[in-house]
């Protein structure tokens, strides 16, 4: 599918879906055919894209507080926080377990 066409069916700015598409192919999600008939498809079947592999290409993991990222430095707080950062870490658990449930087979709008 042309960049346009993702563009007036999503109805999203074509720079936008450029940037996009670009991020999406750089992580091996699309690829790209150049040319006049050129455009962009999926890599894999639409069940097995989730939002959670979506959202880590744009976003990173999801976190819900700071204290649970790879890269936190200490912001003197942590005994202050530490008797709720366990149930920090399970909430975020949940939440990645049900990001990976949802695919693109059920929830993709356009086609590609």
């Amino acid at each position: 599918m042309s960049k346009s066409k993702i563009s007036k069916s999503t109805n999203l700015p074509g720079e936008y879906v450029s940037k996009l598409l670009q991020k999406l192919n750089k992580h091996g999600l699309v690829y790209s055919i150049k040319g006049t008939k050129g455009g962009y498809g999926l890599n894999r079947k639409p069940e097995d894209i989730t939002l959670l592999q979506v959202l880590n290409i744009f976003d990173g993991p999801p976190t819900l507080v700071d204290c649970l990222r790879k890269d936190f430095k200490d912001c003197g707080r942590i005994n202050f926080c530490n008797p709720i950062i366990g149930t920090m870490k399970n909430v975020e658990r949940e939440i990645r377990g049900i990001l990976e449930k949802v695919n693109f087979r059920d929830h993709l709008r356009v086609r590609i």
